[in-house]
Order: C-alpha cells, then sequence, then structure tokens
C-alpha cells in the first residue's frame, strides 16, 4: 500500500505552524521565568524592600527601660540622670558640668543599669554555661528571621502557670498548614505581659505560664529553630530552672519580656532582632519588631505600630513642648518649659556666628 504526501498543503500551513511553535516557545519561557526561585545571590534587596518591607506593618515586641521597669530576683532597677562632663574642655565645659541645650547646644543621658537582665532582652548561654556563648558571639545573621507565633492564652488564662507542650506546637503547625521552619524563632503568646505596669507596684509574679523541658527539645532538635521568645522574665517556672539551664548548656540564647505578641500574625511575618552588643555579656537589652505584611490584619494599627514607611518623609515626630527632665532623671515633653535660646553661649556647638545653623 502507497501514501502519497500532502506537500503542498503543509506548505501552506508552515507559516501558521511556525507562529505556533513559536508562541508557545515564548509562553514557555515567561512562565518559567515567572516560576524561577529568587536568587538569593541577588545583588540587589532594594526591590525587597520597596515592594514589600515599606508596605508592611510594624510591630514593637519591646517594652521600654525606665527607673520604675519591674525586675526579676535581686537585680537592682535602673537610674537616669543628667550626663555630665567627665572632664575640663577648656572655653566648653567644666568637670562634672551638666551638659545642657543652653550652654553647650546638647544634652546626654548617664544610665546606671546595675544588670544586663532587665526588661526585653536577649538571654544568652553564657549566663549559665561557662562555656557558653557571650553576647559578642552573636552572629549579625541572627538579625532577620521568621517568626512564627504560638497563641497558648486560653490555656493560661485557665491555668496561670501552664507549661507549653508539645501538643500545642503539633495542633498550632495542622491549625496554621504550615511546618516551624528551620532557623526561625517561635513565640509563645499567653498575654502575660498585658499585667507589666502591675508588676511595678505588686511584683512579678512566682507563678507565670512557661515552656516544658519536652517542647524547648522538640522545637530545637527536631525543628531546629533558632530561638524561643516568651513575654515573662524566665523561661522555667520551676524551682529547678530545668528549661533555662538545657537552654544554656545546649548554647542556645533566648528572648524573655516580649510584648504585643497579639499584634503579631501567627505565621509570615520576620523578626528584626536587635540588642545591646556589651562585650562578653550574658544578656542584652533588646530591641525586637515584628515585620508583617499588612493584608494580614483586618483592623487599624494600635498606637506604636508603623503602616507603610512614607519612603518621601523621613522626618520623625517633633515634641509639642520642649524636654525636660522629671524627678527620676527621665525627659518629657513639659508644658511649662519654656524653650531654649539656642547659641547664646559664646562656644555652644551648632551655631554660626552665633545663629544656629538650622
Amino acid at each position: 500500500m502507497s501514501y502519497s504526501f500532502p506537500c503542498k498543503s503543509l506548505l501552506k500551513l508552515a507559516p501558521i505552524i511556525l507562529l505556533t511553535a513559536t508562541l508557545a516557545a515564548v509562553i514557555t519561557s515567561l512562565a518559567l521565568r515567572s516560576y524561577t526561585p529568587y536568587d538569593a545571590s541577588s545583588r540587589d534587596f532594594h526591590a525587597i524592600f520597596n515592594n514589600y518591607l515599606s508596605k508592611a506593618r510594624y510591630v514593637d515586641l519591646t517594652h521600654g527601660v525606665s527607673p520604675s521597669i519591674p525586675v526579676e530576683m535581686a537585680y537592682p532597677v535602673p537610674s537616669f540622670s543628667a550626663g555630665k562632663s567627665s572632664r575640663a574642655i577648656q572655653n566648653f565645659a567644666e568637670l562634672g558640668q551638666e551638659f545642657t541645650y543652653e550652654e553647650h547646644g546638647f544634652i546626654s543621658t548617664s544610665l546606671v543599669l546595675g544588670s544586663d537582665q532587665l526588661g526585653t532582652a536577649l538571654e544568652v548561654p553564657a549566663k549559665w554555661n561557662e562555656l557558653g556563648a557571650t553576647l559578642t558571639d552573636i552572629p549579625g545573621s541572627t538579625a532577620i528571621r521568621p517568626i512564627f507565633v504560638i497563641d497558648v492564652t486560653h490555656q493560661a488564662t485557665v491555668d496561670p502557670g501552664y507549661e507549653l507542650q508539645v501538643s500545642d506546637i503539633i495542633a498550632f503547625e495542622r491549625a496554621h498548614l504550615v511546618t516551624i521552619s528551620l532557623g526561625s524563632v517561635v513565640a509563645i503568646r499567653t498575654d502575660f505581659s498585658k499585667s507589666y505596669s502591675s508588676f511595678v507596684t505588686d511584683g512579678i509574679p512566682s507563678t507565670f505560664p512557661s515552656i516544658s523541658l519536652e517542647a524547648l527539645e522538640f522545637l530545637h532538635d527536631t525543628r531546629k529553630v533558632l530561638m524561643v521568645g516568651y513575654e515573662p522574665f524566665s523561661v522555667d517556672s520551676t524551682a529547678s530552672q530545668t528549661g533555662a539551664a538545657w537552654l544554656a548548656h545546649k548554647n542556645r540564647p533566648h528572648l524573655k519580656g516580649l510584648t504585643n505578641l497579639d499584634r503579631v500574625l501567627a505565621k509570615g511575618c520576620l523578626l528584626s532582632v536587635g540588642f545591646l552588643k556589651v562585650k562578653a555579656g550574658t544578656g542584652g537589652l533588646g530591641r525586637f519588631v515584628a515585620v508583617c505584611p499588612s493584608k494580614g490584619y483586618s483592623d487599624e494599627p494600635e498606637k506604636g505600630e508603623v503602616v507603610a514607611i512614607d519612603m518621601e518623609d523621613g522626618e520623625l515626630s517633633v515634641k509639642e513642648h520642649p524636654l525636660r527632665r522629671g524627678v527620676d532623671g527621665v525627659l518629657r515633653s513639659d508644658v511649662d518649659a519654656s524653650p531654649t535660646d539656642y547659641c547664646k553661649a559664646s562656644n555652644s556647638l551648632g551655631c554660626v556666628d552665633g545663629q544656629p545653623v538650622w
């Protein structure tokens, strides 16, 4: 049996076939480009900031440090006072003279912390472990991490001494269709921090929610997280402090004294980790900020939360009244204060020919 090949018909269809093949190639190329994973070696992260982080919601998880901050155990409270010159500087400052806006053009604050175990902080292994890492050893790669927030407020309301269980972690992962990722931070929400102001007068309660040793082992050994974080001032409420000791001797840092965890999404946020890098310190005053997708919220931002960075206006808010120190040494906007007449002192800084440069 013989067959005849329809050459003339095929030649007529050739332009259409060629066009179809070309379009298919272009579409395939675009599709592959669209689904290509982000190149981690890219030299330009500005697009990530401009497209995502500049439109995010920023939630501060940090308690401020003040002379009235509640402290754990027998640690002293910090003290604040006006900064003074530590030496005589000819035609500028006498030994022990307080720096003022009027005389010098600037001020400073003298702080006596008394301890590196204050408020919201990064606790490092060296506190318990003589071979453990100090603040100096914490690498810069901890600065930005994914954060997951496990909510056990119901359990902590029923039992103020509730310990996070492995079952709580598994239930969280199932409820949110997620597996806690390698190198992330897991924060435990208990709303303990909502009573923070009362701790100044009533003292820190001896019973508080914590994390069981089994949960710590699961998070670090199985899920391989970087750190855990929590609202109380200790990870462990047991008399023997087994959880704190386990973390330290496993050389694991952790975040304590967090607040505003109720304002952080359960998943999908990043955590900015900053702390006072004291040489070989055993604890560092922290500034921890969660960065979350704004679309994950259905309500308006609360006080202290920032939604979308104004890229055209980098100025901070201006005080309504001049800053003056209270009896506790802390600066406050004082409605009764008279504005400073800058540059009247002959050697005041920030002046040209006796006039402010601003």
